[in-house]
């Protein structure tokens, strides 16, 4: 036994549309997901070199990153105070906003507030 089904000419375009519609939404979430990582809404982690000495737990310090290409992959936060450097160590940290600016390439620093 065949079945048939017709189909309305009409269903065709709003077949396309609900397409349109689903393309247009998922390009929506991507695009608003990155502008909030970017503008400090949301976090992302990176494995980066630091800094510091005598780091207490819990305790807040103010870290610089220069913002050249060499640290656009791996940032270098200095977080060390009154002149004392301690050994660069690897850890994976928390960002709220962009580690690296290309249009700030070379010509300034990234200010970070740490805990």
């Amino acid at each position: 036994m065949i079945y048939a089904q017709s189909v309305d000419e009409n269903q065709k375009p709003l077949a396309a549309l609900k397409l349109i519609i689903a393309i247009a939404a998922v390009w929506s979430v991507v695009f608003l997901w990155q502008q909030a990582q970017t503008s400090g809404w949301l976090s992302h982690d990176v494995i980066a070199l630091v800094t510091a000495e005598d780091w207490s737990i819990g305790e807040y310090r103010n870290c610089t990153e220069p913002n050249n290409a060499a640290v656009k992959e791996e940032p270098y936060i200095d977080c060390s105070k009154d002149g004392a450097y301690g050994e660069p160590k690897r850890f994976k940290v928390s960002f709220y906003g962009e580690t690296y600016k290309e249009e700030l390439k070379d010509k300034a620093s990234i200010s970070w507030r740490t805990k």
